[in-house]
């Protein structure tokens, strides 16, 4: 299977423009990235969409707070050199913005 349509824009696409979907019979989501992406945006712009999803995260971050610190814990450890390095860049450019200001 090279191919598969869209359920959205009825297009035939190739499978590489689909997200994986573990749930699926054939392991793909029906919509294409692109119309997904579309889906996305609307549904993230609407605010009330919006408050439903701070207040899931939020909730979330609560119940899964040791999780949490124990992944970031790791993060740092392991991307301290890139960490680091972005925070030098960020406070070099904030000084300069501040000098020609």
């Amino acid at each position: 299977m090279n191919e598969k349509q869209c359920c959205r824009c009825r297009r035939v696409k190739p499978v590489g423009q689909f997200g994986r979907d573990v749930k699926a019979k054939d392991l793909l989501k029906p919509a294409c990235k692109d119309c997904h992406r579309v889906y996305d945006r609307r549904y993230c712009a609407d605010p009330a969409n919006a408050a439903v999803r701070r207040a899931r995260s939020k909730q979330w971050l609560l119940d899964n707070r040791e999780r949490k610190a124990a992944y970031t814990k790791a993060y740092v450890k392991a991307n301290a050199k890139k960490i680091a390095d972005r925070q030098r860049a960020y406070r070099a450019a904030r000084r300069a913005a501040k000098a020609s200001a």
